[in-house]
């Protein structure tokens, strides 16, 4: 392999010093007010893997040519090896340690962070992003400041899974950004693409599959720059790239095997913390390679500082335009990076590093020092030979950390009211919080073997359960915590699958050993909490979850189930004040409102319901059933028009809804549509060949147009064969019979 990693690092630097543009210190940078800003994010992308930083294995010719046309960065450091830390990093110029987003899922970035969006729509920018994964949600808190926040994963371009990792082509990506910029790019504008195909699982599209069969991770990153490409394309066609920042950066790099690290938030070395970073100017401005090392907390205030705008006093990045410039640090800047996902999802210890220029330290029960210099890739922990470096590192880490209010980790709180904590309590389910000092808990590479098995337990046990093939996943996971006792994610999954199999009492028990050693964990006191409902303790579950609301206000699926509740108790006023509490925190929830709009239709309200479902619609949601609903509402309301309107949309939005088109099929067979409920019902029949009703009125259908072919009789005869006790479609039969005159 060929790759940029696999050159020595002073190769690289004199590479770029032979490149780099050079300006005066005392000359005024170049800056432009009047510019867009287009974002580009690459989830799991190693700046290893593109051509311009050397690699021979993957063509990337978009994004190497957008880097000849601008500058790029040989040494970018990513703040952590997780998508949502390193996102709200990017979006708000601050450590993990200091926004407090320190995983993927659970946590939320606070409004408190000023985040790039709000600078710019502050500023007067249309701003606009479009996300390829559910891990960057808006409920997690990064649409702060965007007018328009897309991250609809109902469409045909999502793909199922762990909800974490939901994720939609990055095509529909690419479709959704161009579809706003074409109505905005007259005007000034933010822009934001992220695109989340790199990440596991590696499936190359169309013709890049054959050709990177055996590379498939670089397939992927082939196929994302043919992306860039499309969207670089329209912005030449119609003269936008002139007037627009372009900025290209990886939140994050992947194992690839690498330390034995099979992807990433495990590590903290190169191959997950090293990312592409590509800037171009407009008017191409600055160009050439920067060896200076920078970090992704730097993007935020280069962007701002370019547009001549003033960095918020929070943000700890700084600017990089003068190294783009060609100018010299007094002081050359370092990189803090951590990782807590082996702490909270194994129970072992968590990491963070510190990297300048020419060193790297891993804090760990086990420190790391490598000199980056002479091994790129890691493989000599130096420390012993110096020590002097490694103190002043571990120092540097230290301060950082000692500086930095405490990050207030939304899912590691007990600010809960008294009688709450008091239920809790006695229930045995408030305990401390786990230890998070690197000596108590074990060093992940010493935990290399139990790490590949938990990873691969955890990636099965997903698509067991997604198959229904439970009894596999409860074989699998309690092996698996026989290995790792403190492996959190195992107790959720196998939870899950008990209640599937209907041993609800037996994932109580489970659970709440989970809870015994991970009080933190409010995902397990969601599952907890569900579980009882399934016992019918309402008292209980109600308790978890204003618990869980109590310790992380964000967490949006506590409010759903709390809503399910008081349902399920007739309390709908409580019911739907749940959700009125989560819209509350995430004003725009478009589920949120469609199921308060369901709690209005229970109780009757049709003016009610059809108001907030159409709300939701409104707050850009694709609401599976939402048309489906209005259609329901409007035919109760004795309106057929917009009854087959709304079933129409219904259809439009979700090709597969069943009843719809059952249900359209019926309404233009009362209208005297036959052609439209001809063609209602045969599509039911091939969305599912086996509804015995659809037959039935097909075939009804096509009698009463005066016919009694062999296409009728048959769908009357599946009719009966399906459900044999089913009367109307046996009378239609015997008619049918009787019409042909042999009796069939």
């Amino acid at each position: 392999m060929r790759c940029w990693n696999d050159a020595p690092r002073a190769g690289a630097v004199a590479i770029a010093l032979a490149s780099v543009v050079l300006w005066s210190c005392s000359r005024p940078l170049p800056r432009d007010a009047g510019a867009s800003v287009l974002l580009i994010t690459l989830d799991t992308a190693r700046a290893d893997r593109l051509g311009i930083y050397g690699c021979s294995t993957v063509e990337t010719p978009n994004l190497d040519g957008l880097a000849q046309e601008g500058a790029w960065f040989a040494h970018a450091v990513s703040s952590a090896p997780l998508t949502l830390p390193a996102h709200s990093s990017l979006m708000t110029g601050t450590y993990p340690l200091l926004h407090g987003v320190r995983d993927n899922g659970g946590f939320f970035l606070g409004e408190r962070w000023t985040t790039l969006a709000e600078a710019l729509k502050s500023r007067g920018f249309d701003t606009f992003a479009a996300v390829g994964a559910f891990v960057l949600h808006h409920l997690w808190g990064l649409d702060q400041g965007f007018d328009v926040y897309d991250d609809d994963f109902a469409g045909g371009g999502a793909k199922a899974g762990d909800i974490l990792h939901v994720e939609r082509d990055g095509a529909e990506v690419v479709d959704r950004t161009l579809a706003w910029l074409e109505t905005h790019r007259d005007g000034r504008f933010f822009a934001w693409m992220h695109f989340y195909d790199p990440h596991h699982p590696y499936e190359p599209k169309g013709d890049l599959a054959e050709r990177y069969r055996d590379l498939p991770y670089e397939g992927e990153i082939a196929y994302v720059d043919r992306l860039v490409g499309r969207v670089l394309d329209y912005l030449r066609a119609n003269g936008t790239l002139e007037r627009t920042l372009v900025v290209v950066v990886g939140d994050h790099g992947e194992g690839l095997g690498e330390h034995g690290e099979p992807d990433h938030g495990i590590f903290l070395y190169d191959s997950t913390l090293r990312v592409p970073l590509i800037v171009r100017t407009p008017s191409e401005r600055y160009r050439g390679a920067i060896p200076a090392l920078v970090r992704d907390i730097d993007v935020m205030p280069t962007i701002l500082d370019y547009l001549g705008i003033e960095t918020p006093p929070d943000v700890q990045g700084l600017s990089f335009l003068p190294l783009m410039a060609g100018r010299r640090e007094s002081e050359p800047r370092t990189a803090y990076s951590e990782t807590l996902y082996s702490r909270l999802h194994f129970g072992w210890s968590g990491l963070s590093a510190l990297s300048s220029a020419d060193y790297k330290l891993i804090r760990a029960p086990e420190a790391e020092l490598y000199d980056l210099r002479r091994d790129l890739r890691e493989t000599r922990n130096v420390i012993d030979t110096h020590p002097e470096i490694a103190r002043r590192m571990s120092d540097e880490i230290e301060e950082i950390e000692e500086r930095t209010p405490p990050p207030g980790e939304s899912a590691g709180r007990h600010d809960l009211d008294p009688e709450t904590l008091q239920k809790l309590m006695s229930l045995g389910y408030v305990g401390s919080a786990a230890p998070s000092t690197h000596g108590e808990l074990p060093d992940p590479k010493h935990k290399l073997e139990e790490m590949n098995l938990l990873i691969q337990a955890s990636r099965d046990s997903t698509e067991l359960l997604e198959s229904g093939r439970f009894r596999e996943v409860v074989d699998l996971l309690e092996r698996s915590l026989q290995v790792e006792p403190n492996y959190m994610d195992g107790y959720l999954n196998l939870a899950s699958a008990y209640r599937e199999l209907g041993q609800n009492k037996t994932a109580i028990a489970i659970l709440e050993r989970g809870l015994e050693l991970g009080p933190e964990n409010v995902n397990i006191r969601q599952s907890l909490a569900r579980s009882q409902l399934v016992e019918k303790d309402y008292a209980t579950a109600i308790a978890l979850l204003e618990s869980i609301i109590a310790a992380s206000p964000r967490y949006a699926q506590a409010y759903y189930t709390l809503s399910e509740a008081y349902l399920e108790l007739g309390r709908y006023t409580e019911a739907q004040s749940a959700l009125e509490r989560l819209l509350d925190v995430h004003p725009r929830t478009p589920a949120a409102e469609y199921e308060i709009g369901m709690i209005r239709l229970r109780q009757d309200d049709l003016d009610g319901a059809e108001s907030w479902i159409e709300k939701g619609l409104r707050s850009g949601g694709r609401l599976p059933a939402a048309h489906f609903n209005l259609a329901l509402i409007a035919e109760r309301g004795g309106d057929p028009h917009r009854a087959r309107s709304e079933y129409e949309k219904e259809i439009e939005s979700f090709p597969r809804n069943l009843e719809a088109r059952v249900n359209l099929g019926i309404l233009c067979t009362e209208a005297g549509d036959a052609g439209c409920a001809q063609d209602s019902f045969v599509q039911a029949i091939a969305l599912a060949p086996d509804f015995a009703p659809a037959h039935f009125l097909l075939a009804q259908a096509l009698f009463r147009q005066g016919r009694s072919d062999d296409e009728v009789l048959r769908h009357a005869r599946r009719a009966v064969d399906l459900d044999p006790s089913f009367g109307p479609a046996r009378r239609l039969l015997e008619r049918l019979r009787a019409a042909r005159g042999s009796g069939g």
